[in-house]
């Protein structure tokens, strides 16, 4: 299991400004900086395609307060000065910021034992029985994955005798949408 505090979890409330509600829930200790800062982001290491130094958030926006963390485990990316922005400790992970690369999101879902269909930023909706995804509107070469010990048979774009298959790999030119039954792997 994996949690996500996407900003500092109950900074703000009718207690007024006090990061004690978020040390208490990750055992972390916040510094409050009431000054605030851009919500401009660098990783501080690679996430799967994203490289190091990558830069996220946007920039214009500022953040105040800003709850700082110490004594975590692991650096994943740094505000502009270098001062931590999210970090990780054990299981829990917390943010300055709601908006963090899919690279970053698929890592932490692949690290608490999420099945990924793709890892090509693929617009994704399943369940128990059938799998669908969008594509962006890029030219790159694509591939989605059926779960194990499943199939997948395209249901739409209909395609007449589609048989089952464990992936399907095409050259993206442009959006497209595909439906799949996940089926029991032949």
């Amino acid at each position: 299991m994996r949690i996500l505090f996407a900003f500092t979890p109950g900074l703000a409330g009718d207690h007024g400004l006090t990061s004690a509600v978020a040390e208490s829930l990750t055992g972390m200790k916040f510094n409050l900086d009431t000054d605030g800062k851009p919500a401009d982001f660098t990783t501080a290491r690679a996430f799967g395609k994203l490289p190091q130094g990558s830069k996220f958030g946007p920039s214009d926006f500022l953040l105040v307060p800003v709850a700082i963390p110490e004594g975590y485990d692991e650096l994943l990316a740094t505000f502009v000065d270098g001062t931590p922005a999210v970090v990780r400790k054990g299981n829990l992970y917390v943010s300055a910021l709601a908006v963090l690369p899919v690279e970053v999101l698929r890592e932490i879902a692949r690290e608490a034992g999420v099945f990924l269909y793709s890892e090509d930023n693929l617009a994704v909706v399943a369940c128990h029985d059938f799998a669908a995804f969008h594509s962006p509107n890029a030219e790159k070469e694509c591939t989605f994955q059926a779960p194990p010990g499943k199939a997948l048979r395209q249901i739409w774009p209909t395609a007449s005798g589609a048989m089952p298959v464990p992936e399907v790999r095409w050259h993206n030119t442009a959006p497209e949408t595909r439906i799949f039954e996940l089926v029991t792997k032949p």
